[in-house]
């Protein structure tokens, strides 16, 4: 069951923004004006796919942050293809001995519920709420790949705890490893679809690996922290290139790494409904590099419908890969508060796509006409 709309109030910098999706669907705009925070909530609501659930400390300053300031409350909503039978919710309050009050509620199959604790119960909340939330919307991925992590050997996990690529990129190798031992079919696919993106590649192996990693421990609760090297056995990956076979991830470009986090993500992970949210998705790729894996990915979800894929991005080349519809834009109005709108809204889209591309009429277009204000 894909998202068609989530909305937030008082998060961030967002006052009150409504925004439809649709099975693939970018955001842009400038910097800070809000997208990432789209994505970050809806993490929060639907919950992250492979990871235990995450309860907002009421004590840790960075969440009340979110909390618009000046604001006593916020409010997340995400709604699923028809909103009485799959819909979430997630608020704080400001209690009035301090911290924050927390609450879950959901519509399910025609029943709603909800359940609210303080800032003592929100874990408790939040375990509560897990199973819920999966059962109406599946499981959310949001990953902010980085060049570090994506080329760094990982451990191989089987059984109930599972190899998973974490928000960074870190675990690929161990992802894809497994991915090769039990789906080849699926690491396959995975390898032919990054050769679309990258037609230099010829291939991608995966190979044992030790290495070592810091580990931080304490032997009490009063004890300060002491810091040990383990060596630890795992996978690493090695490419093929035309020309060039056995390269280490290290000499492998970020843009082919990032492409190849991207669609194992999109390719692999749990059954039934989930969203892959993806920040700043053309990172370090060729502009057509971008779009054929923007055709790739729309190629993922027809052939998985109950695959979603909502992604940031700053470039007007990969924008030409989607329809106005799927394309919404972030503007800042003046109070500071973000905005955004889907530039099918645009009242001269019409015209100018007869004429421009979806990325051309985007970068030559101010972002005015998303809030309504006049410029001074």
């Amino acid at each position: 069951m894909t998202i068609t709309r989530v909305l937030l109030e008082n998060f961030k910098s967002h006052a009150r923004t409504e925004i439809p999706l649709r099975p693939l669907t970018v955001l842009v705009g400038p910097n800070s004006v809000g997208k990432t925070s789209v994505l970050e909530a809806i993490e929060w609501v639907v919950g992250r796919s492979g990871m235990t659930e995450h309860a907002f400390e009421a004590g840790d300053p960075a969440d009340q942050r979110k909390v618009r300031m000046g604001e006593a409350a916020m409010m997340l909503r995400v709604d699923g293809s028809d909103a009485a039978q799959s819909q979430l919710w997630v608020g704080m309050a400001r209690e009035s001995i301090g911290g924050f009050s927390q609450t879950r509620s959901w519509a399910r199959g025609g029943a709603r519920g909800s359940r609210t604790a303080g800032s003592s119960g929100a874990q408790e909340l939040d375990a509560e709420f897990g199973d819920i939330r999966r059962s109406v919307l599946g499981a959310a991925t949001l990953l902010r790949l980085e060049r570090e992590q994506l080329v760094s050997p990982s451990t191989v996990e089987f059984g109930q705890q599972v190899s998973s690529l974490d928000e960074w990129g870190g675990g690929l190798a161990g992802v894809l490893a497994v991915t090769k031992l039990f789906r080849e079919g699926v690491f396959s696919a995975i390898v032919a679809a990054l050769r679309r993106v990258v037609p230099s590649l010829e291939g991608i192996h995966v190979v044992s690996s030790t290495f070592t990693r810091t580990r931080w421990f304490s032997l009490g609760p009063n004890e300060p922290r002491t810091e040990e090297e383990e060596v630890l056995n795992g996978a690493e990956l090695r490419f093929d290139f035309v020309g060039a076979k056995g390269i280490t991830a290290k000499e492998v470009s970020e843009g082919t790494l990032v492409a190849l986090g991207i669609l194992t993500a999109a390719l692999t992970g749990p059954d039934g409904p989930r969203v892959v949210l993806l920040d700043d998705i053309e990172r370090a790729l060729h502009p057509r590099a971008q779009r054929e894996l923007i055709r790739m990915l729309r190629q993922i979800i027809a052939d998985n419908p109950q695959l979603q894929i909502i992604a940031t991005s700053h470039s007007p080349y990969l924008v030409d890969e989607f329809t106005p519809e799927e394309v919404i834009v972030f503007a800042q109005r003046k109070d500071g508060s973000s905005a955004a709108r889907p530039l099918s809204e645009h009242p001269r889209i019409q015209q100018a796509l007869e004429v421009l591309t979806t990325g051309e009429f985007l970068a030559a277009e101010e972002e005015a006409w998303v809030t309504g204000e006049s410029g001074d």
